[in-house]
């Protein structure tokens, strides 16, 4: 058996325990935060309306820069190297 194995069993025996497993605490910890049938749709339309206030947002963000992106694009390499000269790469394809 690997050594995982041994150290689970170490420490089930340190703790008096016989099982590997933890035990499972009683209490249900998401008893306050059910939510009733009516509930779910709200909370749904919430999130729907958020997401797509967002996605218009992020939308109109890129129309009011998409000219400069594409004029960035469009610039010829020289205008950004320092010494001006446009290098072309030539693959050969055998």
């Amino acid at each position: 058996m690997g050594t995982g194995f041994r150290l689970h069993s170490a420490i089930a025996k340190r703790q008096g325990s016989n099982s590997i497993m933890a035990k499972r605490p009683q209490d249900d910890l998401f008893e306050s935060t059910t939510m009733s049938f009516g509930e779910h749709p709200e909370e749904l339309r919430g999130c729907l309306v958020r997401a797509l206030l967002r996605l218009l947002i992020g939308f109109v963000i890129g129309l009011a820069i998409a000219n400069r992106v594409v004029k960035l694009i469009q610039v010829p390499p020289a205008k950004h190297t320092s010494h001006g000269s446009t290098r072309r790469l030539r693959l050969r394809v055998a």
